[in-house]
């Protein structure tokens, strides 16, 4: 319905968050010019002010879906780059924002959950003749993951999640609770609410 009644608006979302210091600079202004002009930007809609005033959200709506946004996201992301140089603070949120090569940090992340996969897995098949049940070594892997990553980079203040069954069950819950982090939850569909929480 949305394609055939405001077949503009169709296209992927992204973000753009800037450090505002609750006024409007000669900066922000040119940024949102030029994004705006793109091609394959459908619109940039009105900022979104954080409640202190020092954050601006501002949505960008693609004319495409998926791969088809990578031209005009990487001209937004050189727009942003370009800025950045004339003093403005400015991160883009987004898939189309994303590069596809995997970093340093995200090797390790996927070598760690390997392991600990090979680990709960091994227990469950070979722990003391109890064989534990599906839904009991998938709480047991996500409370394990949690724990080590607690013990690796240090207990956060706030974790913040989306509403998925990983993040809502009870012994999850107990864990962070535990440890003393605050909990967070995204609003249902509001992916956008994290970039607030990011900021904090």
């Amino acid at each position: 319905m949305l394609l055939r009644s405001f077949p503009s608006r169709a296209g992927d979302t992204g973000a753009a968050v800037i450090a505002s210091a609750g006024r409007v600079t000669p900066q922000m202004t040119s940024f949102v010019s030029e994004v705006r002009h793109t091609p394959g930007i459908a619109g940039v809609d009105p900022p979104i002010r954080s409640r202190d005033g020092t954050v601006e959200l501002l949505p960008i709506t693609f004319t495409n879906t998926g791969h088809a946004t990578r031209a005009a996201a990487a001209h937004v992301k050189a727009i942003a780059a370009a800025e950045r140089k004339d003093g403005l603070q400015v991160e883009l949120s987004g898939m189309m924002f994303q590069s596809n090569a995997l970093g340093n940090h995200e090797i390790a992340g996927i070598v760690i959950a390997v392991i600990v996969l090979l680990v709960a897995f091994g227990s469950c098949s070979h722990g003391a003749g109890r064989v534990m049940s599906r839904s009991e070594a998938r709480r047991r892997i996500r409370v394990d993951a949690l724990r080590e990553a607690t013990e690796r980079n240090g207990r956060p203040k706030i974790f913040n999640t989306d509403q998925g069954m990983q993040f809502t069950s009870a012994t999850f819950l107990d864990e962070l609770s535990g440890q003393g982090v605050r909990i967070s939850m995204d609003g249902k569909g509001r992916f956008l609410d994290n970039i607030f929480i990011e900021r904090l």
